[in-house]
């Protein structure tokens, strides 16, 4: 329950660790970085409007070459006149030696006579020349067929892969597989010159060249060599993606692999090796608590089913790398414990549209819908995404808690308690998204998300108390929670690039404002069993709002072409207010307020924060990331009602970061990582609310909670792009959790968060992506940890130590290729695993079968899929304390079956927008549970 209580004692309460006053310099910084930013973009949109260029047909150079690169001549160009070229470097490093006599010529017959017998062309935009190359005239798809053959044989082989590749860059253009006689036909919508790629189970690969030509081309007959060492079991094919370890981060090179054929990004995430993906739109990185996602270098600021949807949207084409960052460095934000996702799309300039819309329905023991869209236009200078959807949730979800009271007056209790609850809940709401393309090296985002939702939770809890000498019932009641719970969130931000050249130095400046309301009213009451004797009558409301505005500046510093630099600031500003309002009902059945347990709590927190980072090369085979992020914090809390809360705490931290990576052939890498954390405590445990859950419990926050610290180690080994080991140590200072709290003479228990000491964790993970035959691919998961909690919380000692591991295996099986039927089972499992609270808490094991069916038909796909089908995903746990022991099986109504359609439509070229940044979104996190 994200709620926490007030203090209960009268004396006023007062905690200073370190000087109130948040110093002069900071805010003095905080101001000028703003007037700073707002005059730049101010002096840059003067100058995109007003900015004269000159024409390349009057304007005079004077060049010559010999046997020189083009480069030389643009570098020549730009010295003499005030022109800036940009192009791709792999295209302008494909002309090499040309001549070119000393003359003085105008820029554009200079530009003539350099391209007029390659594959590219020119153009001027205002200042600005453009290298691209020549549009390929349209043809008709290239039909390419032949057979293949056993080695020294007449025997066909039957089911081989059949893969075209690009012959500039090996990107797959189609592929398919041969048939019972042995025979193939590919269409391949390109003119140039291809490769044709052969292997099958058992059979040494074969590559041959096929030139420009004829649009239909018969393949002379290729035979195969049978393989001398062949797996028995599994073939490992060689079109799945190709990993590679870089200092900081894994790179699953999607382009390249039959990923990238007929699948949606999020289909692709499924199976991209590290990452955890369902079509619930659960996101997290193996052995992480989540997956922060940045889209093409920049955090985006969809979360939960809004990014889902975006991703299922998009086709898996428009892919071109999936980056995978375990251990974030110094340009991240420093909170947290979560793993990075970057996806990075192909750079498409189509224009168009683009989207799709997508209905679900789901049967648990009550009927639910999601109704969602996604759509992308994009015209010239201007892009637009739009994604609304709508939840309409329906939950029935049974706990148990039992206590087993042990204080020295409470030894004979034992309370029996069961709690049944209903939660309608109705999500609705969406993104949008501008971007708008000032000059080629200038682009503005805005981003708005708002999402309103309204809630009725109804819950019933039946509270026996039996005497443990006896065996008899001493007591018991039912307790009811009525409650209606009206909010949003609502966050805009503003994101200005300019890039200073085209070797990758730019400058990059973010805005946002973040805004979270929750209005929770209840009305509980209780009754004791057999004599309808009133326990409880009250009404109690609980408005809940935060605001937070982020201030954020990038700078991005090629130097040679060894080393990047990095260089950043950022200013997180929130305020939240949590009030409780009390009233009760008096013998007349009117309720009055309660000013005794009616409290308002204001807590104020300000971070800046600096940092650096480098990427360097060094050598052929070694490369290494390092970096230092600085934070100043500054928080206070008040209560403002009776005065009897003060928290005022001031701290300044570094964050190092260093990785190092060793690649001594394209089979090995290795890499070490080194980094410091730190986890920040969200902000609903940081009040003094107390709400009581039934009238011998309740539930309160801790004002004084303090941040807890991470500083991990981390090495990983990479073998031949495919298989994947991690181990991981993690050493957590000032650890906090969720006590369960009894106390020594009464039967009143409370629930609350409290720092308590250290944590030690170590992990090993094994990652592998396999093919079964030619119709199964396999994602297979095997981690193992050991744990170890030790600390101090009240008076609860905490000594916990043991392992834990989970296995988890995600399966495609194509079933009919050409109809476009397949299915997947995911199977996860977790096996019994300490708690970091009390001694010798244990949670019990865990697993999840799920299964679907997916059947594509031109733009529609239907998905027919089933969650946790042995219901065996219940949290169940015993948790000791020093004067009780509770026992807890909750049940969340996982077990459903699930019908998906989808309609996809438009231009699936259609280049997106670049995701603005949402600098806020370590915020946004803290404002969940």
């Amino acid at each position: 329950m994200k709620i926490s209580a007030k203090q209960q004692d009268s004396e006023e309460l007062y905690a200073l660790t370190s000087n109130s006053f948040t110093p002069f310099i900071w805010q003095l910084m905080r101001i000028s970085l703003l007037s700073i930013f707002l005059l730049f973009i101010s002096f840059q949109l003067l100058m995109a409007l007003n900015v004269k260029g000159q024409v390349m047909g009057t304007s005079q150079v004077t060049i010559g070459l010999n046997k020189e690169p083009f480069m030389v001549a643009i570098k020549e160009i730009e010295k003499q006149t005030k022109f800036r070229f940009f192009y791709r470097k792999a295209d302008v490093e494909e002309l090499k030696q040309l001549n070119l006599s000393t003359a003085n010529r105008s820029v554009e017959q200079t530009l003539y006579e350099l391209l007029k017998n390659t594959a590219f062309t020119y153009k001027q935009i205002d200042l600005n020349i453009l290298i691209e190359r020549k549009k390929e005239s349209p043809r008709q798809e290239r039909k390419i067929s032949g057979k293949i053959y056993i080695e020294n044989t007449q025997t066909p082989i039957a089911y081989a892969v059949v893969e075209l590749l690009k012959s500039s860059d090996s990107t797959l253009v189609a592929h398919s597989y041969t048939d019972t006689a042995g025979s193939y036909h590919i269409l391949a919508n390109s003119n140039s010159s291809l490769l044709l790629r052969v292997s099958g189970l058992g059979y040494q690969s074969y590559t041959t060249k096929i030139e420009q030509g004829e649009e239909s081309v018969e393949v002379p007959k290729i035979y195969l060599k049978v393989a001398i060492h062949q797996l028995k079991e599994i073939a490992v094919s060689g079109n799945r993606p190709l990993i590679q370890r870089k200092s900081d981060r894994f790179v699953v090179n999607v382009a390249n692999s039959s990923l990238s054929v007929n699948n949606t990004v999020w289909d692709v995430l499924k199976q991209v090796p590290l990452v955890n993906a369902d079509d619930n739109g659960a996101l997290s990185i193996t052995a992480k608590q989540g997956a922060v996602v940045y889209i093409n270098g920049r955090k985006s600021n969809l979360t939960g089913q809004a990014l889902f949807n975006y991703l299922k949207s998009l086709p898996s084409t428009t892919l071109s790398d999936i980056e995978i960052v375990t251990s974030p460095g110094s340009e991240f934000d420093a909170s947290g414990n979560a793993g990075i996702l970057n996806i990075i799309f192909k750079k498409r300039e189509s224009d168009g549209y683009q989207g799709s819309f997508s209905l679900t329905d789901r049967q648990a023991n009550y009927n639910s819908q999601v109704a969602s869209a996604a759509f992308n236009y994009r015209k010239s200078k201007l892009g637009v995404n739009l994604t609304p959807y709508y939840n309409r949730d329906r939950k029935w979800i049974t706990e148990r808690h039992d206590v087993d009271f042990l204080g020295s007056q409470t030894q004979n209790i034992f309370n029996f308690s069961t709690l049944y609850r209903k939660e309608f809940r109705n999500f609705y709401g969406g993104n949008l998204g501008i971007e708008y393309n000032l000059t080629p090296r200038q682009t503005i985002t805005g981003n708005l998300d708002y999402n309103p939702n309204h809630q009725t939770l109804n819950w019933v809890n039946n509270s026996l108390y039996l005497n443990k000498t006896n065996q008899k019932l001493d007591s018991s009641f039912v307790f009811t929670n009525d409650s209606k719970i009206k909010g949003h969130s609502l966050d805009g931000g503003l994101n200005y690039q300019l890039n200073l050249d085209t070797l990758g130095q730019s400058i990059t400046a973010s805005v946002d404002y973040f805004e979270y309301t929750n209005n929770t009213s209840q009305k509980t009451y209780a009754t004791v069993d057999g004599t309808g004797e009133v326990r409880r009558d009250e009404i109690a409301t609980l408005p809940q709002k935060i605001k937070n505005y982020t201030f954020a500046l990038d700078y991005k510093l090629p130097i040679g072409a060894n080393t990047k630099l990095k260089l950043g600031a950022r200013s997180f500003n929130t305020s939240t207010n949590n009030n409780l309002f009390y009233k009760v009902a008096n013998t007349f059945g009117n309720y009055i307020d309660d000013q005794l347990r009616s409290t308002s709590y204001r807590y104020e927190e300000q971070i800046n924060a600096i940092y650096a980072s480098a990427d360097v090369t060094l050598g052929k085979n070694w490369s290494a990331t390092t970096g230092l992020r600085l934070e100043q914090a500054s928080t206070k809390g008040r209560e403002l009602i009776q005065n009897k809360v003060a928290v005022d705490k001031d701290y300044l931290n570094l964050f190092p970061m260093v990785a190092v990576n060793y690649t001594p052939n394209v089979e090995h890498a290795f890499s070490f990582t080194l980094s410091k954390r730190i986890e920040r405590p969200v902000f609903w445990q940081l009040n003094n609310l107390r709400v009581y859950v039934n009238p011998t419990q309740y539930v309160e926050g801790n004002p004084f909670l303090q941040s807890s610290y991470i500083l991990k180690n981390e090495f990983s080994y990479t073998l031949k792009s495919k298989y994947i080991f991690l181990l991981s140590y993690s050493h957590i200072t000032d650890n906090f959790s969720q006590f369960v709290l009894a106390n020594n003479n009464d039967n009143i228990t409370r629930v609350a968060w409290l720092n308590y000491g250290t944590g030690n964790i170590a992990d090993l993970t094994f990652v592998a992506n396999l093919s079964i035959g030619r119709f199964i691919k396999s994602s297979v998961t095997l981690a193992g940890s050991y744990v170890s909690y030790k600390g101090k919380a009240d008076e609860e000692i905490i000594d916990n130590h043991g392992f834990m591991g989970n296995f988890k295996m995600n399966n495609t099986v194509v079933i009919a290729k050409k109809s476009g039927v397949d299915a997947y089972v995911n199977f996860s499992y977790i096996t019994p695993r300490m708690s970091d609270i009390g001694t010798d808490s244990k949670f019990k094991s865990r697993s999840n079968l799920t299964v679907g069916f997916r059947k594509t038909v031109n733009q529609f796909v239907f998905t027919l899929s089933g969650a946790d089908l042995l219901k065996s995903s219940a949290n169940i746990s015993t948790v000791r304390s020093r004067y009780a022991t509770v026992y807890n099986n909750n049940y969340f109504d996982a077990r459903s079956i699930s019908l998906n359609v989808r309609y996809n439509f438009g231009n699936s070229k259609l280049k997106k927008n670049k995701p603005q940044e949402n600098v806020a979104q370590d915020v946004i996190n803290r404002t969940r549970g």
